[in-house]
């Protein structure tokens, strides 16, 4: 899900990463902690595309 965001979303996303890594965090470890916050507009995704009638992953990249 993380390759998805974009703009405010993928800032925010990087922001975290980057203060964790700062603070020692290994990388990996600070992005795999992370990516159920990034996993979190799934919701939405799911609920839209089922209204729509369209792939969820279609809607994701909207």
């Amino acid at each position: 899900m993380p390759e998805l965001l974009r703009g405010a979303d993928l800032e925010w996303y990087q922001s975290i990463v980057a203060e964790l890594t700062e603070v020692g965090v290994p990388e990996e470890l600070a992005l795999a902690g992370r990516r159920p916050l990034a996993a979190f507009p799934i919701l939405d995704i799911v609920a839209i595309a089922d209204r729509t009638d369209k792939e969820p992953l279609a809607v994701a990249e909207v």
